[in-house]
């Protein structure tokens, strides 16, 4: 589902939520990866927690942190589809 204005916590118009991830989570789940679609809906959540965090003016290391968190997340969906 994509966004058509901004919702106040770091969504902007023309984007969807939590950087596409759970759009490609709903995708993996009707290809039966329901392993690697839960780790990417994690990973939506936190982008989203990253897009609130740079729209409530935190601080570049805030920011940095929240990333280095979905990068692990996201290196384990990897690793989800690869031994699928």
């Amino acid at each position: 589902m994509f966004l058509t204005k901004d919702l106040g916590h770091g969504q902007i118009d023309g984007t969807s939520t939590g950087a596409t991830r759970p759009l490609y989570a709903d995708f993996l789940t009707e290809t039966g990866h329901d392993a690697a679609a839960a780790v990417y809906r994690q990973a939506g959540e936190q982008w989203s927690q990253v897009a609130a965090a740079a729209a409530g003016r935190a601080s570049f290391v805030e920011i940095i942190e929240l990333v280095e968190q979905v990068i692990r997340v996201e290196e384990r969906g990897a690793r989800a589809l690869e031994q699928a």
